[in-house]
């Protein structure tokens, strides 16, 4: 559905919040006079309890238990990293949040293009990396991810997923990211720089891993949610694989993991072409993870709500 058709057709913003409010799985239905934006039904949607009928957080909680135990284990693959896929309004993005409920001590941050109708907003700390015009730097992008880390400490999941929504979270993640920027160029420069080379990969994975376990203990399970990511991936040359570089050098006794979220059309016009990809044919990638089943739909009161007619003699949608 075109956003901004829906938002200047009063009758179609009805449309999309009766949809809403009975296709959601994420929610409980919400009361609310109409007519709405498109932006507005989705925050009524968003900010009301979570609800999932089909257990697809169960799901997903379970399949990212099993990446930890693969990285851990060393069944080969290249970073550890995977997808989450699915087109929108599907429930990516709660259900990534939600994981918190689960054990994970969830990073979420949202790269949404500002602007846009859809929700959440773009993250404070999105924003830095993105203004910071650097977001493809690889030293830049370990130090903001590990500046963001660095604030877990002593809390507990939820205690960190609430922290993350003050006004003030980016305030010392900002701090941080300047502290440890310093710290990796200086680990990382060479002495005598060659032809556009002035600092050495192995030094930087060095550093990373370091760097990840002095700040974690093992036991601490750790999801770095990166959703809406083709707001950066698709408009910054290079920055998909500098994140995944980092992903790429997890120590492996660490619970540390990164899934990036959007949908498939929009990941798959961002990630860059087989030519661009150092990695050798042979290398292993965790698969994706597809948010299926988590959509419902009660026909019937969706039917009586917009006035669909069937056609007589006729039970099936």
């Amino acid at each position: 559905m075109d956003g901004r058709a829906a938002h200047s057709d009063s009758k179609r913003r009805g449309l999309v919040l009766a949809v809403l409010e009975y296709a959601s799985p994420t929610t409980v239905r919400p009361k609310v006079d109409y007519p709405l934006s498109v932006k507005e039904a989705l925050q009524v949607a968003w900010d009301r309890p979570y609800q999932d009928p089909c257990k697809v957080l169960d799901y997903v909680a379970e399949v990212i238990n099993g990446l930890f135990d693969e990285w851990h284990n060393d069944m080969g693959q290249l970073a550890a990293w995977t997808m989450v896929l699915q087109s929108s309004g599907w429930g990516k993005s709660r259900t990534m949040r939600e994981l918190a409920t689960k054990g994970f001590y969830v990073v979420y941050v949202s790269f949404l293009k500002i602007g846009s109708t859809g929700i959440p907003d773009r993250s404070a700390v999105a924003q830095q990396l993105i203004s910071s015009k650097m977001s493809n730097d690889p030293h830049a992008v370990a130090a903001w991810v590990l500046a963001i880390l660095t604030q877990i400490k002593e809390k507990s999941p939820e205690e960190w997923m609430k922290e993350q929504s003050e006004p003030h979270f980016g305030e010392p993640v900002a701090k941080s990211y300047l502290k440890l920027r310093g710290e990796v160029l200086e680990e990382v420069r060479v002495s005598k720089p060659g032809p556009g080379q002035d600092w050495d990969g192995v030094k930087l994975t060095h550093w990373i891993r370091k760097t990840a376990n002095k700040t974690f203990v093992p036991d601490k399970k750790i999801i770095v949610c990166m959703d809406k990511v083709s707001s950066w991936f698709g408009q910054v040359a290079g920055s998909f694989l500098t994140c995944r570089r980092f992903f790429s050098c997890i120590p492996r006794n660490l619970k540390v993991f990164g899934l990036v979220a959007d949908t498939a059309g929009k990941l798959g016009l961002v990630i860059p072409p087989q030519m661009q990809e150092r990695s050798s044919s042979s290398t292993r990638f965790f698969e994706p993870i597809w948010v299926v089943g988590s959509l419902w739909w009660d026909f019937e009161q969706a039917k009586k709500l917009m006035s669909l007619q069937l056609k007589k003699g006729s039970d099936q949608p």
